[in-house]
C-alpha cells in the first residue's frame, strides 16, 4: 500500500482530509492486516473525492484475482454478512442489468464514435465475461478480466497482459473499471489510449 499526496485526477496537492478506516475486508483479505487508518480526501480544485491510501500490484491482484469465487464469497462474507451469493451473482448475470448496461453504453457510443471505431475490434478491459459489449458493435470482441470466469459466447478472453501488448484495438472499454484503479493517470498511459481518447471523449467512473 502506498499514500497519495495529490490529488488521483488533477493532482492538485490542495486536499482537504477526513478520518476513515479502511473496510475491514479489504484490510484483511488483500493487504494482510488487522486494521488500516487513512484519509477520506477532496481536491479543492476538481472536488473529486478519494481514499489517500491505494493498493499496491500485489494487494490488488489478491482483491481481483478470485472475484466471484467462493472463497472471495466466504472471506467477504465474515465481515458483510448481507453479501450473499445472490448479490454475487447478480452484479454480473442480470439479464436486466445487462440490458440496461448495454443499452446505456450503445447509446453514449452512437453519439460520440465514428462508425469505423464501432466496426473494429473492441476490447472490453475488466469487463468480467464480456457480457456488457452492446451486441452490435465489433467485429471481434475480447476481454481482459482478472477474475476466470468464462467469457461468454461471441467473445475471446485475453488472460496474460502481454496479450494486451501484442495487438491493437480499435475500441477499448472502461466502463466501471477506473473508479478501481490506483493510478489513474499511470493506468492509462500504459493502456495507450490517448488517440483513441482525443476522437471519442474518455469516460469512466472515478
Amino acid at each position: 500500500m502506498w499514500f497519495a499526496s495529490g490529488c488521483i485526477i488533477c493532482n492538485c496537492q490542495k486536499l482537504t482530509a477526513y478520518p476513515a478506516v479502511v473496510s475491514p475486508f479489504i484490510a484483511q483479505f488483500a493487504m494482510r492486516h488487522a486494521s488500516v487508518h487513512c484519509s477520506l480526501c477532496e481536491c479543492s480544485r476538481c472536488g473529486h473525492r478519494f481514499f489517500d491510501l491505494r493498493l499496491d500490484d500485489q494487494e490488488m491482484n489478491r482483491l481481483y484475482q478470485d472475484y466471484y469465487t467462493e472463497s472471495y464469497l466466504r472471506a467477504r462474507r465474515y465481515w458483510e454478512p448481507w453479501y450473499t451469493s445472490d448479490v454475487n451473482n447478480s452484479r454480473a448475470d442480470d439479464p436486466k442489468d445487462i440490458e440496461s448496461r448495454r443499452r446505456g453504453l450503445s447509446e453514449f457510443l452512437k453519439r460520440y464514435a465514428p462508425k469505423d471505431i464501432l466496426a473494429g475490434s473492441v476490447l472490453d478491459y475488466g469487463g468480467d465475461r464480456g457480457q456488457f459489449i452492446p451486441l452490435q458493435i465489433g467485429d471481434k470482441k475480447f476481454v481482459f478480466e482478472a477474475s476466470h470466469r468464462s467469457p461468454t459466447e461471441g467473445v475471446v478472453r485475453l488472460a496474460a497482459r502481454d496479450s494486451l501488448q501484442q495487438q491493437t484495438f480499435d475500441l477499448v472499454l472502461l466502463s466501471h473499471v477506473l473508479e478501481h484503479i490506483p493510478e489513474p493517470h499511470s493506468f492509462l498511459r500504459r493502456m495507450n489510449v490517448k488517440s483513441l481518447a482525443r476522437r471519442i471523449g474518455a469516460t469512466g467512473s472515478m
